[in-house]
């Protein structure tokens, strides 16, 4: 049998099997088993209001010829994917990653037509139907959470940033759901790169490269081109990646580096207060590394930008504080803790995928284990809180990277991958076919 397959013979193949068809039946049955129970729950008249669990939406199957589009995508990344991996020159490697994920995601919006990528985005409750009342951007910004009770849901659910961004575009003549559909392609497909980079610092480039087609061939890309929360994916990915490298460095670079990454994540919190638990990840690796400077000057430049706002008229506490007040008013207090605390958990692991649940019982690699569990412990942290009762599945997506890396612990070889691939595709095919996500 082929070397790196799923399955040997021998002692070795002993050890590993059962852990690897462990990970897949716990998979599996965390998935099946909340469904089982939201059905139950929704058949007697529960109030959660989700319609396909553990998916927020309802089933709706639909099975139109646009499916050969996502198809094709598919089968060229699982059949060319692990042979560019291995071989291209590693900035190739990046940018086919970026350009990958995005024709993956850009293909599954477009199974339901060409408003698949931009209907989504003009829905009341979303930031463009904001943009043509506001008078000023510093005016919105210092009256924010004075006239937050007027905004629609994912305006006040939000810190301002991504409001002022699409102000900024609208300045700039670039209004309207079709920009703002490119811009949150565009930065959310250059995730995988920028998580690339930071487990090639920690890890070695080999871990990267068996990592990288399996952060393209993501379930979670169902929700990359529709949704903001794959721009906030974007953005705290490369908030975190400089940090960590600058944990592996040393000198003025290093400095830099940190810097960067705490500007970005200064950034990045203004867009979505989840983003925070991000800082999981570097926080780890720079710990089991006893280097302590670049967080504190990654910490710098997160309060640069805090300041930046603050002179601007809007604390970030007070906005956090006023989402929890708010959360605690709206449709998730009719959510059960109790059963949202495992399908949130159900949910991200359908847009992480099989391959991934297989890649965390296969990860050996202590080094890369500081990136994956970084992002574990950013999820459950999201999950304990009781801040994210459904929806989880877009808006955990800034997570989503880190999980995936552990998918560099999967079998080499020639087939083994492209199955794992494979399966990770039908997943994402199975979810955009069968389920009217509303992103």
């Amino acid at each position: 049998m082929e070397s790196g397959a799923l399955t040997t013979t021998g002692a070795a193949g002993a050890r590993r099997f059962p852990a690897e068809a462990w990970a897949l039946a716990a998979w599996s049955a965390l998935i099946v088993a909340c469904w089982v129970v939201g059905t139950v729950l929704n058949d007697a008249g529960s109030k959660m209001l989700l319609g396909a669990p553990p998916l927020f939406g309802v089933w709706d199957l639909q099975l139109g010829v646009e499916i050969v589009i996502p198809a094709a995508v598919a089968a060229a990344v699982v059949l060319g994917g692990p042979v560019v991996a291995r071989v291209a020159p590693w900035p190739v490697v990046l940018g086919a990653s970026a350009l990958a994920l995005a024709a993956w995601a850009v293909a599954l919006a477009l199974t339901n037509g060409p408003g698949g990528l931009t209907d989504p985005l003009e829905g009341r409750p979303e930031y463009l139907s904001v943009v043509p009342v506001v008078d000023s951007p510093r005016e919105f910004l210092s009256t924010f959470l004075e006239r937050v009770d007027e905004y629609p849901t994912h305006v006040r659910g939000h810190p301002p940033g991504m409001t002022l961004i699409l102000l900024r575009l609208d300045g700039l003549g670039l209004g309207g759901s079709g920009f703002a559909a490119g811009l949150m392609i565009a930065i959310a497909a250059t995730a995988p790169a920028a998580a690339l980079v930071a487990l090639r610092a920690v890890a070695g480039e080999s871990a990267a490269r068996r990592a990288a087609p399996f952060l393209v061939l993501l379930p979670a890309a169902v929700y990359l081109a529709t949704t903001a929360d794959a721009f906030y994916m974007g953005v705290g990915a490369w908030a975190v990646a400089p940090i960590v490298v600058a944990t592996t460095r040393a000198g003025l670079g290093a400095d830099l580096l940190a810097l960067l990454g705490g500007l970005l994540f200064g950034v990045g919190l203004f867009l979505s207060y989840g983003l925070a638990l991000l800082g999981a990840i570097p926080v780890a690796v720079a710990f089991a590394r006893k280097r302590a400077r670049p967080i504190a000057l990654a910490a710098v430049g997160i309060a640069a930008v805090m300041l930046a706002f603050l002179a601007a008229g809007f604390w970030w506490l007070d906005g956090l504080f006023d989402v929890r007040e708010q959360y605690a008013g709206s449709l998730a207090r009719n959510r059960a803790y109790e059963y949202f605390a495992f399908s949130n958990l159900a949910a991200f692991a359908l847009v992480v995928g099989p391959a991934v649940a297989i890649g965390l019982a296969r990860l050996r690699d202590h080094r890369a284990w500081l990136l994956v569990g970084g992002g574990l412990v950013a999820v459950l942290l999201a999950d304990l809180s009781g801040m994210s009762k459904a929806e989880v599945e877009r808006i955990w997506l800034p997570f989503v990277p880190w999980v995936a890396l552990a998918a560099c612990a999967l079998p080499a070889g020639r087939w083994a991958p492209r199955a794992l691939l494979g399966a990770q595709a039908l997943v994402a095919i199975a979810i955009e076919s069968g389920v009217d996500t509303l992103w």
